[in-house]
């Protein structure tokens, strides 16, 4: 019995749940082949698919960090890392809910930290 509704709960033997075929209303994506494609499969959302030789990589230069990139890039654990933010050791900012840092914040806490020890 259900906890809440009181009424029974039934569900499929183990191991069958895949096999029972759906109900001709339902509209599933498997069920569905392309007109257009030789291949019956539906097109991608990506377009015609281009020759290996042909692919472009771009790369972009991240423009902040989460504190969780962050911990990981100074082997901190992400408690610390917060600490640290909380207690303005490094620089973020909030954008939304979320924190972010600069690569030049952490850059600068390095710096900070280095010549503390070094003085």
């Amino acid at each position: 019995m259900h906890p809440i509704t009181a009424h029974p709960m039934v569900y499929p033997p183990p191991g069958t749940r895949d096999m029972h075929p759906l109900p001709a209303h339902v509209d599933h994506q498997r069920n569905r082949r392309s007109v257009d494609s030789p291949s019956g499969r539906p097109p991608t959302a990506a377009g015609p698919a281009m020759p290996k030789g042909n692919r472009m990589e771009v790369q972009f230069a991240r423009k902040w960090y989460t504190p969780a990139e962050v911990a990981e890039m100074l082997g901190f654990g992400l408690s610390k890392t917060k600490l640290l933010i909380a207690m303005r050791e490094i620089r973020s900012v909030k954008v939304g809910a979320h924190r972010r840092i600069l690569p030049e914040w952490v850059d600068e806490y390095v710096e900070s930290v280095t010549a503390r020890e070094s003085a």
